[in-house]
């Protein structure tokens, strides 16, 4: 019987993705590190019994598992807010619960039997916990499912969320909630800020066409007795930075010259205090914006220049907050005139490193032959093993799924080499036959697939499928 298949075949797959870098570049992918996030408020629905003092909201973040946040659930009132200064990335949200043995109130009706702890747990069990950005929910994490356990250890609770966020939230329609402790837990981006260098700075006009003495270059030399000028008629009244690519621009810090001990003695500006107001009444009222291409998309304000004449005075922050690849720096009237400008970003502290995969599977195996070719021998570490899939009936697939999301910066994979492979009985190593199985084993595609953390090498090319009769037995000996 004749059998149309392909197959192919990997030794290696190394899943590379940014994870840091050197100093001011930002590269492929956020540094990440799980910290726990306080929230900016924590309300809830009604006390228990309205006592505010004992059962306030506030005792959920207190960091003291001797009180408690509880709310009664009638009239809708069975909630519990933490809500964040901003959107956050909920990896997970632990829960602190009362446990029995040696609790810290001995009176406390919950712990004075095993019976009462019980009711008490049965009273105040299944509460949803979710994620909503404002008031719409993103995700519930599960339901808080509180045991029977007596020691402290079976009364601390994890429920995890992996979505974005500003609010959790705890519900429930009937019982009450109580709850001790609990604590937001997320993936927190390690960032610093550093100054990024534009690739391209250019203006209208240079003021009186001089470009020795007021070039656009000038603004970004890390030079104060330089000037860059533009003059603004006929629209020409603009500066622009550009940038290698889109950059996170959290700030623009933009120096003119000052009139105490200015480098230049001689220089118009500064003969008297009133020759100084003049100049700044002259480059005063600048807007400032970043610029994706050509189209805006935040002014960042106004640079209103003081009549300071200290070198202090005249340092201007505009905080912008966006991003964007260009900044530029625009007037309709008077002129441009600035010593330098330094644009600040939220750059991310990345280094490459592998990442490994906690699941690994594939379509068919070779002869079904786990032993030999199973899927995880492509993440060994072992170029002497194999991975290998046939293709036939849609089987041609081998994939590696994650724990979680990534910014995959590149894969690297290892195929059997010729001069002296690990096993030179191997049929591909003997003479002419190595490029047989090259061209059985390539052009396999490689493909990330979003939001499902995977990465797939999959056959896409169908032609050169052959019977088994028709090529060499490739598949006993790989």
């Amino acid at each position: 019987m004749m059998l149309k298949l392909i197959l192919f075949a990997i030794m290696m797959v190394w899943t590379v993705f940014a994870f840091g870098d050197s100093d001011g570049e930002l590269t492929k992918v956020r540094r990440i590190e799980v910290a726990e996030i306080p929230p900016s408020t924590v309300t809830q629905g009604k006390p228990y019994k309205n006592n505010e003092e004992r059962c306030a909201a506030a005792h959920a973040v207190d960091k003291d598992l001797s009180t408690v946040a509880a709310t009664e659930t009638d009239n809708g009132a069975g909630w519990l807010k933490l809500e964040f200064d901003r959107t956050y990335l909920i990896h997970r949200v632990l829960i602190y619960y009362r446990f029995y043995t040696n609790w810290y109130d001995p009176d406390n009706w919950c712990a004075l039997s095993e019976a009462n702890f019980r009711k008490c747990v049965d009273a105040e069990n299944n509460v949803d916990v979710s994620v909503y950005q404002g008031e719409v929910k993103q995700k519930s994490c599960g339901t808080l499912q509180l045991t029977y356990g007596l020691e402290q250890a079976d009364q601390i609770y994890t429920l995890i969320c992996n979505t974005e966020g500003d609010t959790v939230k705890l519900s429930k329609s009937t019982g009450h909630i109580a709850v001790f402790e609990v604590a937001i837990i997320s993936t927190v981006l390690k960032l610093k800020l550093a100054e990024v260098t534009p690739t391209t700075v250019t203006h209208g006009k240079t003021y009186l066409n001089n470009e020795k003495s007021y070039a656009a270059a000038y603004a970004v030399d890390k030079d104060l007795s330089t000037v860059a000028a533009t003059e603004t008629d006929n629209g020409a009244g603009w500066l622009k930075l550009e940038f290698d690519r889109t950059y996170f621009i959290h700030k623009v810090l933009i120096y003119y010259r000052f009139y105490t001990n200015w480098y230049n003695p001689d220089y118009s500006c500064v003969q008297n205090e009133a020759t100084f107001k003049y100049c700044i009444n002259t480059v005063t009222n600048v807007d400032v914006s970043v610029y994706q291409g050509e189209e805006q998309l935040k002014s960042c304000g106004t640079l209103q220049l003081t009549y300071g004449l200290e070198q202090a005075d005249q340092i201007y922050t505009l905080i912008c907050n966006t991003e964007g690849n260009t900044l530029k720096l625009s007037k309709s009237t008077g002129l441009i005139a600035v010593s330098e400008v330094a644009t600040i970003s939220t750059v991310l502290k990345q280094k490459l490193a592998e990442i490994t995969p906690p699941k690994v599977t594939n379509g068919k195996t070779l002869d079904n032959n786990e032993e030999s070719y199973a899927a995880a021998h492509a993440v060994d570490k072992d170029l002497s093993t194999v991975a290998a899939t046939y293709t036939d009936k849609g089987a041609g697939w081998l994939k590696l799924e994650f724990d979680r999301t990534y910014l995959i910066h590149k894969v690297l994979i290892y195929y059997k080499f010729y001069t002296n492979w690990y096993n030179p009985d191997d049929w591909c190593v003997q003479s002419a036959n190595f490029k047989t199985c090259l061209d059985y084993h390539n052009n396999v595609d490689v493909s990330g697939v979003p939001g499902r953390s995977k990465t797939e090498v999959l056959w896409n090319t169908p032609t050169n499928i052959r019977t088994r009769a028709g090529r060499p037995d490739l598949h006993t000996d790989l």
